[in-house]
């Protein structure tokens, strides 16, 4: 986008005094001839190296290549690359673009935006490249509408690419520039994701909040699912399945299939996130199938990958391996990284279950430079947390301690306490492995009450298992009896075992799965006097439960 910062007083006469002495003794003295002046005011419109077609397509009416010839002999642009690209030093720039008048600005910028978006691109990614780009001349020529209307033809494909920065960078300027006229409501949906994203919760939910009553019923579908969303991520799972009931009956009344879908999709990631394995499964196929429907290959994408994990639970490596592999296939036919980390990263943690622990270390790996190259922080800490994973299983409890609390770091930095509790937990197991039992205790006692605030029964049930693998509760299993309000360990489980009811025997039957699958099993060690007993249990590391 072309700026010229405005400055004031002293440091603003200074600054015209420094530009109108090198345009007067460098430039100005030789660009004597209107046309010279001309096109150095156009290439002065693109903000970086141009090829010749750009200029074409501003200065048609101009003959452009002796021009060109004559602004190189007096330095005023150079060629790059063989003479495919033509540049212009910055100081060089800003002055040649101040000569411009508003008039000459607007009409500029729209034939720059005219033809990046008439661009030929080789796929998806490089059109939406050029989108942006047009977008930014659309924003520099004040042109509000046509940068309105092209940032939200490329919002869903910046958005799915994972490129967020770039979005958020665009709707501020777009923001900027229209001043107290809010910008479009799909676009208001794109801010708030982005401030989710960004871990400004609160933010997002007031723009979701006023979205939730516009006259669109389509964007009150949106909103009440956005902002059933962050209920979750709270964990307010009663307030966020509410909302997603709100979503969805909208949804039905107008019969917005794509709006059902993705309802349909959230309210099962947490029939997941609670355990109830099968209607989670009943909910991702119904919304799969509606994306199918409409052709909806990003939401297949997200779906496939998602209902890997639950088949994972299940114990059907071999459905959950072929939908992973369905997910990762769309993700590198769509050229989108952020879909293709999420499948690989179930592909590993499905290799992590069967105990192929070097094939699950080789893609996690490869999970985690994806998500470094697109700048996805909390993606990098899940994985962190799982190839923390991977070294304790192999025994390599250094490495795997470097790697949870790398984690644990980012995921308290970020506020993400559900991710938080897991990492916790696997610190507490690798605390065990090691007879550091007080250690252990310390991390699954924080772990607990995290979960328990989050109503995340699954995971307390199995932390409390944990502990009472440990002898000798001493003054944390004490704390953690306390935070349930319960007399001791054993009447703790016996409140979840009731409260998990039908889901319990799925949750063991899982850990079991688990426990013979891998090629080694965790150790914990007690204490008999002096002497130190070294004994086999099946404990996990499991990132959902934890």
């Amino acid at each position: 986008m072309r700026t010229v910062r405005p400055r004031s007083g002293r440091l603003q006469t200074i600054h015209d005094k420094l530009l109108g002495q090198l345009y007067h003794d460098t430039i100005g003295h030789d660009i004597r001839g209107e046309e010279q002046q001309g096109l150095w005011r156009v290439i002065s419109v693109y903000d970086e190296s141009v090829t010749f077609d750009a200029l074409t397509a501003v200065c048609s009416q101009l003959q452009i290549n002796p021009l060109l010839e004559s602004l190189r002999e007096w330095y005023v642009i150079f060629y790059d690359y063989d003479g495919k690209l033509y540049s212009m030093h910055k100081l060089v720039r800003d002055y040649g673009y101040a000569q411009l008048t508003p008039e000459e600005a607007r009409v500029y910028h729209s034939c720059a935006a005219d033809y990046y978006r008439a661009r030929p691109a080789a796929d998806d990614e490089v059109r939406t490249r050029n989108l942006l780009k047009a977008f930014s001349h659309y924003i520099s020529g004040r042109q509000m509408d046509q940068a309105e209307r092209q940032l939200l033809e490329i919002a869903d494909a910046l958005y799915a690419l994972g490129d967020i920065d770039s979005l958020r960078r665009a709707i501020q300027e777009l923001e900027n520039v229209c001043g107290l006229r809010p910008i479009a409501p799909w676009l208001q949906v794109y801010k708030s994701r982005v401030l989710n994203l960004l871990g400004k919760h609160h933010d997002g939910k007031q723009v979701l909040e006023q979205l939730s009553t516009s006259n669109d019923q389509r964007i009150r579908v949106v909103a009440n699912n956005e902002l059933a969303d962050v209920f979750y991520y709270d964990g307010d799972f009663d307030q966020a399945m509410a909302a997603y009931a709100k979503s969805r009956a909208t949804a039905e009344e107008v019969d917005y299939k794509e709006g059902r879908s993705y309802v349909l999709h959230s309210q099962a990631m947490i029939h997941f996130y609670r355990a109830e394995y099968g209607e989670a499964l009943d909910l991702y196929n119904k919304s799969l199938a509606l994306c199918e429907e409409f052709k909806d290959e990003i939401g297949q994408l997200e779906i496939l990958y998602k209902s890997a994990a639950v088949y994972t639970r299940m114990g059907d490596y071999h459905t959950a391996k072929e939908r992973a592999q369905r997910a990762c296939g769309i993700a590198e036919k769509l050229r989108n990284p952020s879909g293709r980390s999420n499948a690989l990263h179930e592909i590993a943690f499905i290799e992590l279950n069967m105990g192929n622990l070097a094939t699950a270390l080789r893609w996690y790996k490869a999970v985690l430079e994806i998500d470094r190259q697109l700048g996805d922080t909390i993606g990098q800490a899940h994985v962190m947390h799982d190839i923390g994973n991977v070294y304790a299983e192999q025994g390599d409890y250094d490495e795997a301690l470097s790697q949870y609390r790398q984690s644990l770091e980012i995921k308290k930095r970020l506020g993400d306490r559900v991710g938080a509790a897991y990492t916790l937990h696997e610190m507490g197991n690798l605390h065990v492995a090691r007879g550091q039992n007080d250690l252990a205790l310390k991390y699954y006692v924080e772990s607990f009450e995290i979960k328990k605030a989050f109503d995340d029964l699954a995971g307390c049930f199995k932390t409390i298992q944990a502990v009472q693998r440990i002898h000798g509760l001493e003054e944390h299993g004490q704390q953690l009896v306390a935070t349930w309000g319960c007399e001791d360990l054993k009447s703790i489980e016996t409140a979840l075992r009731k409260a998990l009811g039908e889901r319990l025997p799925l949750i063991r039957e899982y850990l079991n799965q688990r426990e013979h699958s891998m090629k080694r099993h965790w150790y914990y060690v007690t204490r008999h006097g002096d002497t130190y007993v070294r004994a086999e249990t099946g404990g996990t590391s499991d990132q959902t439960g934890g």
